[in-house]
């Protein structure tokens, strides 16, 4: 009997800590309280609006591509950054995207290809942030303003819509770094057939979904394309050829001198800055309005003019 009350009494000390716990949490509303990197990655994982248009890729997109300046292109079209670190467009990530797309609008993915998306690896970044409850980060802004822990010390402005500007300068200690890293990644894992065959299946899968996608290889600093083209074994003309083999779109980098341009704003040899973002984003923009796709929703904005 004894015994009894105090598994009693022990179950309701344990709930009381727990409400008395759980009353201090901000709500997630309240989005002062979050860390702004954190809730950068919380609105992209657990966001519930959908979208006519989606951008897909590693760190290079999401910090290279902005979707509000796409929008001005094609200003009947809402579009959202769905690019991860370490990109992989894999099944996974395709699934996740098809909730976040609407499902009576223009339902297109756009891919900034990198050697990292098309190689078949799990994405650990994703998921990673797929496991990470968001109360679990209003405690730790809690107790980051109480006593100084988690203080995150690299947070970086963002836009909405999924794209986080680099208001960094040119780094030339970080662009040998990450082309020795790249250079040691690239010889570990180089792409293979067995990966090729896995992104013509994703194609595919979109197709049968009915989703559309648009393509086009992401820009980099030049010494880091010459290192992929040198050690990743990706063969681009092969890349261009399956996406067109399925009925989409596949478009080329952009021109000289405007490429070198915009090449001389990645700040490490892999990254764009805001600036260099900004030069990419418009000039991708207008490639996107000549789409066929979105020729009828301008004609029909002129005339609503």
């Amino acid at each position: 009997m004894n015994l009894f009350k105090e598994s009693r009494t022990s179950v309701t000390l344990f709930i009381a800590i727990g409400l008395v716990a759980v009353s201090h949490f901000p709500p997630l509303q309240k989005k002062q309280h979050l860390p702004e990197r954190k809730l950068f990655w919380i609105e992209k994982r657990y966001g519930k609006p959908r979208y006519d248009i989606l951008l897909m890729g590693d760190s290079r997109t999401y910090k290279g591509v902005s979707p509000e300046i796409l929008q001005k292109y094609i200003p009947n079209m809402s579009f959202y950054n769905f690019g991860f670190s370490s990109g992989r467009i894999n099944r996974q990530l395709l699934r996740e995207a098809k909730k976040r797309l609407k499902r009576n609008g223009k339902r297109i993915l756009v891919f900034g290809c990198t050697y990292l998306d098309l190689v078949n690896m799990k994405n650990e970044h994703f998921f990673y942030i797929k496991e990470l409850n968001p109360v679990l980060f209003a405690l730790r802004s809690i107790l980051s303003q109480k006593t100084n822990l988690f203080v995150d010390q690299s947070i970086i402005p963002h836009t909405p819509f999924g794209y986080m500007e680099e208001k960094r300068s040119k780094d030339e200690n970080a662009i040998l770094n990450t082309l020795k890293s790249y250079r040691s990644n690239l010889q570990k894992a180089p792409f293979r057939t067995s990966d090729f065959q896995h992104f013509v299946q994703n194609l595919k899968w979109c197709k049968k979904n009915n989703i559309k996608v648009v393509a086009y290889r992401m820009v980099s600093y030049r010494e880091m394309d010459e290192l992929e083209d040198e050690l990743s074994g990706v063969d681009w003309n092969k890349i261009k050829q399956a996406v067109l083999d399925e009925g989409f779109v596949w478009i080329e980098r952009p021109p000289s001198p405007l490429l070198e341009q915009i090449e001389e704003h990645c700040w490490d040899a892999s990254h764009l800055n805001a600036e260099g973002a900004e030069l990419f984003s418009n000039w991708l923009g207008q490639e996107l309005a000549k789409l066929d796709w979105f020729k009828e929703d301008q004609q029909t904005s002129e005339t609503k003019k």
